[in-house]
């Protein structure tokens, strides 16, 4: 993309495609819709938020133009990741009330972390860190009020210098209640909260659901793949109590991941008190990284602000 100016802009640019023509027509309207909400996303920018750029809505094209992320998502960098290092204090051999299959304390090495931008290293301080900025990103949409409507890894991206960012916003709607939204049909996610799939009730609380099931891919290096599963919300909310909890995840916080699968919204935390949960799970790994962290999100925050530069000033599209 390039400005009147002559200065070039990475981008990435979605379109409807299909060769039938009626679910080209579905994939249009899908898109037409997303864009919809990233603009009005887009007056509120965030640093944990993808931020459109431009789009094209004139028939028969639906064009939307984002900041090129230049790697992948969240899902896929985990899968593919070779090597991990483990950041809890070491088990005591000795120890013989040590849970032997899972070989770990409840204790991080407490020690000056940097923020460490190379996506080649990956540990368990990242982990809580990637979960803190989905956290932090979905906060923001919720205050909009937005609801995401399809959160999962792989609608997670992570930059080059690995900042979490929100994205694939083809089901999400912005509303004006804040407690309650609902639809009488529509597209519904295999993951969905129980009452999503039982009468279509999108609210925070249904986002949370689904931000349990990325806790617990994530803290299990995405091997699980539980924001992809199959099975009925019934059935899933049944057993999620029978679930190991995650190597690379403390006690405390598999419990916090647990009351993100409640069967009744009310009982689900929302999502500043998520922000506030890894806030202080960051705590626990050095006193001043997290100064660090926010000095980094703000950097991120007035760079997407810049983006509004590159809006033409003439009107290029509608």
């Amino acid at each position: 993309m390039e400005t009147e100016s002559g200065v070039s802009l990475a981008v990435a640019v979605k379109t409807a495609k299909d060769d039938n023509k009626e679910k080209y027509e579905e994939k249009k309207e899908l898109l037409l819709k997303e864009i919809l909400v990233m603009c009005a996303i887009a007056k509120q920018k965030h640093a944990n938020v993808l931020a459109i750029i431009g789009a094209v809505t004139v028939d028969p094209a639906a064009v939307s133009i984002v900041m090129e992320i230049a790697h992948t998502d969240l899902q896929t960098y985990l899968e593919h990741h070779k090597g991990f290092t483990n950041r809890f204090v070491p088990v005591d051999r000795n120890d013989a009330t040590s849970d032997e299959e899972n070989r770990k304390t409840n204790t991080y090495r407490k020690e000056e972390y940097v923020v460490n931008n190379d996506l080649n290293t990956l540990d368990t301080f990242e982990l809580v860190l990637f979960a803190y900025q989905i956290a932090n990103g979905m906060k923001h949409l919720a205050s909009i009020p937005c609801v995401h409507r399809d959160l999962k890894l792989r609608n997670v991206l992570i930059t080059k210098n690995k900042t979490i960012r929100i994205g694939d916003f083809g089901l999400a709607r912005k509303h004006k209640d804040r407690n309650y939204y609902t639809e009488t049909k529509g597209i519904i996610p295999i993951h969905a909260a129980p009452e999503t799939k039982e009468n279509y009730k999108f609210t925070e609380k249904s986002d949370v659901w689904s931000f349990g099931l990325c806790l617990y891919d994530l803290f299990t290096l995405g091997t699980k793949k539980l924001s992809e599963l199959s099975e009925s919300a019934e059935d899933f909310s049944t057993k999620h109590k029978r679930l190991t909890e995650p190597q690379h995840c403390r006690s405390d916080l598999f419990e916090f991941i647990e009351l993100c699968w409640e069967f009744n919204p009310v009982h689900r935390p929302n999502f500043i008190t998520a922000v506030y949960i890894f806030k202080c799970e960051l705590g626990r790994f050095s006193d001043n990284t997290f100064n660090e962290i926010e000095a980094k999100l703000k950097l991120e925050l007035e760079e997407q602000k810049k983006l509004e530069d590159w809006v033409p000033k003439k009107k290029l599209y509608d």
